[in-house]
């Protein structure tokens, strides 16, 4: 038989129902934290941009949706 693989992501844990959070609904929970200075500067880097602050406390995906509204205005 084969098995089923789901693979879920949020910035929001707290948004989740609790019954996703069961014991054994989940096999695993991965925890990252939000990326570092560097880490921001590489992601937007990426993009082909200098952030000068701009991005600091975010996390990568609010890093890029951000990055996509500004594209969205310059075009």
């Amino acid at each position: 038989s084969r098995g089923v693989s789901v693979i879920g992501v949020t910035e929001r844990m707290e948004d989740l129902d609790g019954a996703l959070l069961r014991p054994g609904r989940l096999e695993r929970h991965i925890l990252m934290d939000l990326p570092s200075a560097q880490d921001c500067l590489e992601i937007v880097r990426g993009f082909g941009g200098d952030t000068g602050g701009l991005f600091d406390g975010l996390t990568g995906g609010q890093i890029i949706s951000k990055l996509k509204a500004i594209q969205l205005k310059t075009n």
